[in-house]
C-alpha cells in the first residue's frame, strides 16, 4: 500500500507499508510519545501535526520522526464505514491524504480529503 500525504495541496511525502508495518507504527509512536514525556499519545501526535502545518512541511532534521507520526494519525481516522478506521483497508487500497488547518482560535482541526485507489480506479472516499 502507498499513502501520498500533501499539505494544502502540496505533496509532502509518500509512505509505503503493509498491515504489519502499521502495527509496528503503533508501538513506535507510543514509544516516541513516552520518550518525549507526553502522557497522551493523541496529544503528542496532534502537537507534531500542528508543527508540520505551521511550517507547511516536515522539518528536514526530524522528517524521519514526523512522517511516520503523521501516517499513524491519518490511518487512525474513522472512515464513513461505521466502526472502521483507514488502517482497516491498508492491504486493499492506496490513499492520498491532503491535510489543511481549520483556523478557528485555539482549536486544531484537520480537514482531510481521502482518495482510495484499487488497481487503476481512483475514488473520493470522504
Amino acid at each position: 500500500m502507498t499513502i501520498r500525504v500533501s499539505v494544502n495541496g502540496n505533496h509532502l511525502f509518500d509512505w509505503k507499508g503493509s498491515a504489519e508495518d502499521v502495527r509496528g507504527l503503533d508501538k513506535w509512536v507510543r514509544s516516541a510519545a513516552r520518550k518525549f514525556r507526553w502522557s497522551a499519545v493523541e496529544q503528542f501526535v496532534d502537537s507534531v501535526l500542528a508543527n508540520v502545518l505551521d511550517r507547511g512541511g516536515l522539518d528536514p532534521l526530524d522528517a524521519c520522526v514526523e512522517g511516520p507520526i503523521i501516517v499513524w494519525k491519518l490511518l487512525s481516522q474513522p472512515t464513513d464505514h461505521p466502526g472502521h478506521l483507514y488502517r482497516d483497508y491498508i492491504e486493499t487500497l492506496d490513499f492520498g491524504f491532503d491535510i489543511s488547518r481549520d483556523d478557528r482560535p485555539k482549536l486544531l482541526r484537520v480537514g482531510v480529503k481521502v482518495y482510495g485507489r484499487t488497481q487503476d480506479q481512483r475514488k473520493r472516499l470522504n
